[in-house]
């Protein structure tokens, strides 16, 4: 980044509000039509704030990272995981496991989830034990 650019970036972060816009993220519509969910700064930063000390990561720790970012959860966890300073590596469902899957190569110390995945794994295996 050149020093113009630079000097922009600090001259609109000055500028911004904890009651800003920061982001809008959109639910799955599971329960009824898609909705936009505004989130300002100050959302975010309470987020932040309030999971630092619940999440066991420390700073330079491994983190794994596959939830799409749109879905909530990630986005928090991401967020909290910049925030303490972990090593965040980024990979989709599809390069997740077996022996040359971004699980084995990173060895990350932890990696967050939902249900319906660990569902899906168990159930593959579960399979994979009984052919």
């Amino acid at each position: 980044m050149n020093s113009n650019n630079l000097e922009k970036v600090e001259s609109i972060s000055q500028n911004v509000k904890t009651e800003d816009l920061a982001t809008i993220i959109y639910t799955s519509g599971t329960t009824g039509n898609p909705k936009g969910v505004m989130l300002t700064h100050s959302n975010i930063i309470s987020v932040v704030e309030s999971c630092c000390d619940l999440l066991p990561v420390k700073r330079g720790e491994k983190v794994l990272s596959f939830l799409p970012l749109c879905h909530i959860f990630e986005r928090a966890v991401l967020y909290v995981y910049t925030a303490i300073g972990a090593e965040i590596y980024f990979t989709g469902t599809d390069n997740l496991g077996g022996e040359t899957g971004d699980l084995a190569n990173v060895k990350p110390h932890y990696f967050t989830t939902v249900p319906r995945l660990l569902e899906k794994v168990y159930e593959k295996y579960s399979i994979k034990a009984y052919c």
